[in-house]
């Protein structure tokens, strides 16, 4: 694998939780700060981009997929990856 292009697991997206479409965010991380709406993710069914986020409460929800439970189901046990160069980039900023 080149340089830069390497993956690794930060967090897993667990049940529904509300009624909102918002999804339980399982941290695996010691840097829960890049988790801000607009920034997305790379994760086992492509690329996904925060539209909502709630640190305290570990939930989080994805744009396209944010308005009701049924869609939201669709991202249940996903795992959330980085690469260690948009990581770099993210704190270099």
């Amino acid at each position: 694998m080149k340089k830069g292009k390497e993956k690794f697991f930060i967090a897993q997206v667990g049940k529904t939780h509300g009624l909102r479409g918002d999804l339980k965010l399982h941290l695996h991380t010691d840097f829960p700060e890049q988790f801000k709406v607009g920034h997305d993710f790379d994760s086992s069914i492509g690329r996904l981009e925060i539209s909502r986020v709630n640190l305290k409460k570990g939930t989080i929800a994805f744009r396209g997929h944010d308005r009701n439970i049924d869609s939201a189901k669709h991202y249940q046990c996903k795992n959330l990856l980085k690469s260690r160069r948009d990581e770099a980039e993210m704190f270099s900023k």
